[in-house]
């Protein structure tokens, strides 16, 4: 899997001084689109792609209280199946000082051109591979 640092903003805080709960979306997604940029190699192409992600389905498990602190914790994405024009991601945020599991997504993805799904491209597969886990 993919293991990136996740850095809580303060403006992330709600009244009741831990992270908001709609926050761990957009955590997800800079995850998401962090573990993607890595692989970005494999999926640039000398052929302009007219192909998008698009998320279709997303749920989180909240498991204990994120808070504000400069010590970042820490984001785990995979890919826990490919298909031919989806994917599913696992992620996992982390408090590393303790290990303890904080918040658990699962996002189902699809490859699409002009709105309609299209087969995962050979090189975006390649790319992807790489952070393949077990569900």
């Amino acid at each position: 899997a993919f293991r990136g640092p996740l850095k809580v903003r303060w403006s992330d805080i709600d009244q009741y001084r831990h992270v908001n709960n709609v926050r761990f979306y957009a955590y997800a997604q800079e995850a998401r689109i962090t573990m993607m940029s890595t692989a970005r190699a494999a999926f640039e192409s000398t052929e302009p792609s007219e192909n998008m992600w698009l998320v279709v389905r997303q749920d989180i498990d909240y498991l204990g209280q994120i808070r504000f602190r400069r010590e970042p914790y820490q984001v785990h994405t995979g890919v826990t199946r490919l298909g031919n024009s989806s994917m599913s991601l696992a992620e996992e945020l982390i408090d590393p000082a303790t290990g303890d599991l904080l918040a658990r997504a699962r996002t189902v993805m699809v490859c699409a051109l002009n709105d309609v799904p299209h087969p995962i491209e050979e090189r975006s597969r390649q790319g992807l591979a790489q952070f393949s886990v077990e569900a």
